[in-house]
C-alpha cells in the first residue's frame, strides 16, 4: 500500500499487487480506502472483505468471502489494466 498518492489505483510491481491511495495512514483511513476500492472493483459487499494481516503495515493480507476465485482474478486483472 502506498498512502498519500495523487490517484487511487492498483498496479503490479515486482510480482505483487500495490494499492495507491490518496488517504493518509492515520486512524485506519488508508485501510478503509483499500477495502472500499476492492469492494467497488470486485463488485462484492465490503462486509465480505477483511484485512487479516498487516493492518499497521504497508504489506497486507486480505481475505475475501463468498466469491469465486475466477471472478476475483478477472476483476483484479481488469482493475490493473
Amino acid at each position: 500500500m502506498k498512502p498519500r498518492e495523487q490517484e487511487e489505483k492498483i498496479t503490479i510491481e515486482e510480482g505483487e499487487l500495490v494499492f495507491y491511495t490518496r488517504e493518509p495512514p492515520i486512524a485506519g483511513r488508508a485501510n478503509a480506502s483499500l477495502l472500499n476500492f476492492l469492494s467497488r472493483k470486485l463488485r462484492i459487499p465490503r462486509s465480505k472483505i477483511e484485512i487479516v494481516h498487516g493492518k499497521r503495515d504497508r504489506s497486507k493480507t486480505v481475505r475475501i468471502y463468498d466469491a469465486r476465485i475466477e471472478d476475483i482474478v478477472k476483476r483484479i486483472e481488469e482493475a490493473v489494466a
